[in-house]
């Protein structure tokens, strides 16, 4: 019955009757529906300076040393190279996102 009534749209009332059809089912909010009142969003920067072991794991990937940043453990288990621009970004946040750093300190993972 669906497809023999809007199978085919060809009319703007066949279009009209199938948007009242779906429209309880369908979640839309219109610009009146948000609350226009909240403040603009504020964006404050804050250039915190990395640490020493970050600063190492950093020149260990730009300069592709998986020794140095794995320090022995397992080789296989240590950062892919080929997406650098993130593991530096993993070296920002916390140096012990990149794989095989934590065994390499002798951590345990978490």
């Amino acid at each position: 019955r669906f497809l023999a009534s809007y199978g085919d749209l060809q009319s703007a009332e066949q279009v009209r009757a199938l948007t009242e059809l779906l429209r309880p089912y369908l979640l839309r909010r219109t610009k009146r529906d948000v609350d226009l009142g909240l403040v603009p969003m504020e964006e404050t920067l804050l250039h915190v300076e990395i640490t020493a072991y970050q600063k190492t794991c950093y020149r260990a990937i730009l300069e592709q040393n998986r020794s140095l940043l794995l320090r022995g453990a397992d080789a296989r288990t240590g950062p892919s190279f080929l997406n650098m621009h993130m593991q530096l970004r993993h070296v920002c946040n916390h140096p012990f996102l990149l794989r095989g750093v934590v065994q390499a300190e002798g951590l345990e993972a978490a």
